[in-house]
């Protein structure tokens, strides 16, 4: 036996009742799969090497079985079938084992389409930032407009009572992840939901860990839109370089393109302005040609492009744009880890996913936007697999002139790390202060705490980048800002 995505199982063939064993189950979308298939009937178990929060618990509180630690006698041939998560990999003893006992096997995106987005109207947002927020604003909406819509939002959203959801609606919405599916499908987990409507951001290099070049993640968007069914809607955002690239690539006349941006071409031009309320604002035209304004809670030029993205993409699910749909996103108060607010005052702390430098800078400008006139300090680890490395050592100069203060991490060598390829992270701290802004470098995340201690003063606004936990640092800064209330 040998691992194919052509030898995947359909959960439609399995019985009721049936026993489910899930390899990695305490990821953030592995979790949520698995506590939505025990709510279906099925006798679920999972294995990971470590348990975390807030999946630990989400866990915990359902009748998912969990083992600590990848074991081979954790599957027999009892198990109907088994889940193998993106994150495990071919040698991993449970994955032998389902090898070695001949189970029936599948992974995340394809279990993730028949439950969820089979027979639905599919809305994918795609691209390489806004994904979350996007996905998350879309769900909120729809839920709030009573629509009853099913979901995967990859990030926790508050005003949601989950970030997985299977209802009874006619629309799906799902984050469209260019990652890899797992290690014997090294392509887009996107290609498995089958989208009416595409939302595609922004398309930079990314994930340097699985593709070696920006024209590799252009094909495979390319790829999911040809393979979109006639009728399809694309929304393309046509600020996007990457994206202009790969729309002047499709050829076909059976899809709707809409594009949006600020920049003329653009189907829904946006012109921003502030509001009444000192709230920056858009307006924007739907693709039926009429004239709307919309303004959010949370900050940043990019995340009003998205929130109209969203609304399009909407519109061409059949949904009308009214004052209550405006009003839904305008409510949004966003995701967790997405320029969360932890503290207001004395300090303003606030920790953000940012890791790409295109999604520092846009996070770091939204902060100036909504926050003009106050000392503004970036605290930054790069972490990803493609932070981690040199390629973007003269972006992020460039997109760290938007803070006042700069504090970074230096990079953690791996196993398999390559030293000449790392991040230096003392070199782009010095190129950032020789171009006028003051960076530091620290190995340690205590060192950090004692640099903040010693130099944050009352009203900065303090922000916090990392795609990981980054040592436990903003609970950390959390507990010396409030010492200070």
């Amino acid at each position: 036996m040998s691992f194919s995505v052509g030898s995947l199982t359909s959960l439609s063939s399995i019985k009721p009742k049936a026993r489910i064993h899930v390899i990695g189950v305490c990821g953030v979308a592995m979790a949520q799969i698995s506590v939505q298939l025990a709510s279906m009937g099925y006798l679920v178990s999972g294995s990971d090497k470590e348990f975390f929060e807030p999946m630990s618990s989400l866990l915990k509180a359902s009748s998912v079985s969990c083992h600590l630690g990848y074991k081979a006698e954790h599957l027999n041939n009892e198990i109907d079938l088994v889940v193998i998560g993106n994150s495990v990999t071919a040698d991993n003893p449970e994955v032998l084992a389902t090898e070695k006992l001949g189970l029936a096997y599948t992974i995340f995106p394809k279990l993730l389409c028949e439950i969820l987005i089979s027979g639905k109207h599919s809305i994918v947002v795609s691209g390489t930032h806004g994904k979350t927020t996007s996905s998350g604003m879309l769900s909120y909406a729809l839920e709030n407009l009573d629509i009853k819509p099913s979901f995967f939002v990859g990030g926790r959203v508050s005003q949601l009572s989950t970030s997985l959801k299977v209802a009874g609606g006619t629309v799906s919405v799902v984050e469209g992840d260019e990652y890899d599916s797992c290690f014997f499908a090294k392509f887009p987990k996107f290609h498995f939901y089958q989208p009416n409507t595409l939302i595609i951001t922004s398309i930079e290099f990314d994930h340097a860990d699985i593709y070696s070049s920006l024209e590799a993640i252009k094909i495979e968007f390319v790829k999911l839109m040809n393979d979109m069914p006639k009728g399809s809607t694309i929304i393309a955002c046509s600020d996007d370089a990457g994206v202009c690239d790969v729309l002047a690539r499709i050829k076909r006349e059976d899809c709707s393109f809409i594009t949006y941006g600020e920049n003329s071409a653009a189907n829904s031009k946006m012109v921003f302005e502030k509001n009444q309320a000192g709230r920056l604002a858009a307006s924007f035209v739907s693709a039926a040609g009429d004239q709307y304004s919309l303004s959010l809670s949370i900050p940043g030029r990019y995340n009003l492009k998205n929130a109209v993205a969203c609304i399009l993409a909407l519109e061409s699910a059949g949904v009308p744009i009214t004052a209550n749909l405006l009003n839904c996103f305008t409510q949004f108060k966003g995701v967790d880890r997405r320029q969360q607010v932890w503290v207001e005052s004395p300090i303003t702390l606030i920790e953000d996913f940012a890791h790409h430098p295109s999604a520092v800078m846009a996070t770091l400008r939204g902060m100036r936007e909504c926050m003009p006139g106050r000392r503004l300090i970036a605290i930054f680890e790069p972490r990803s697999n493609t932070s981690r490395k040199k390629i973007f050592q003269a972006d992020y100069v460039a997109a760290f002139q938007q803070a006042d203060l700069v504090v970074m991490k230096e990079v953690e060598a791996r196993a398999l790390d390559k030293t000449e390829d790392l991040f230096d992270v003392q070199i782009v701290c010095r190129e950032i202060s020789q171009k006028g802004v003051p960076a530091k470098s620290f190995k340690e995340v205590e060192q950090i705490v004692a640099w903040f201690v010693e130099n944050a003063k009352e009203n900065d606004v303090v922000v916090v980048m990392s795609n990981g936990a980054f040592g436990g640092l903003i609970g950390k800064l959390d507990q010396q800002v409030r010492g200070l209330a």
